[in-house]
């Protein structure tokens, strides 16, 4: 995930932006590589890993699918700056970790 903005039309958070209230990833949405806005909460009780990938969603959607992986893959987004995606704000917002390694 990193380097393209989610549209204000699709949610990002529960709390309609307000990333501050979030408690944990589950209270965030994120629209998968296919456009589909997707609730964190399907993740409940998995571990899940977050990466960033280079190229634009086409590509690395072609590059995993020579490899046949079958997790989920979101779309690209910001992850620094003011247009950073509400998640990402909220890990980096914790304090010691605790949005990290399923604390």
């Amino acid at each position: 995930m990193a380097s393209h903005s989610v549209s204000p039309s699709h949610p990002q958070c529960a709390q309609a932006g307000d990333w501050h209230s979030a408690k944990a990833i589950y209270d965030f949405h994120a629209r998968d590589i296919d456009g589909n806005d997707v609730s964190l909460e399907k993740y409940r009780g998995y571990v899940c890993i977050i990466t960033n990938e280079p190229g634009d969603e086409a590509q690395i959607k072609a590059f995993a699918e020579n490899y046949g992986v079958k997790f989920d893959m979101y779309s690209k987004i910001d992850v620094n700056g003011d247009d950073a995606h509400p998640l990402w704000k909220w890990l980096k917002d914790q304090p010691k970790g605790r949005g990290t390694l399923g604390k």
